[in-house]
């Protein structure tokens, strides 16, 4: 390993980059967590529809 790439290394691993990293982790799964209960919210959204539409279809036959 050459003296660059030493210093590139303890610059990511160190203590300081792995305190960032770890920041960047919690962010990212609030926001991850945002997305899927958006998703959820979508996906149980749809199913209440589709369940609807059938109803209504049965109805008519």
């Amino acid at each position: 390993m050459s003296q660059k790439e030493d210093i590139w290394y303890s610059s990511k691993s160190g203590a300081g980059g792995r305190k960032a990293q770890h920041r960047n982790m919690q962010f990212s799964s609030t926001k991850f967590l945002e997305f899927s209960i958006r998703v959820a919210e979508v996906v149980l959204l749809h199913m209440v529809r589709e369940t609807d539409h059938y109803k209504a279809v049965e109805k008519r036959v």
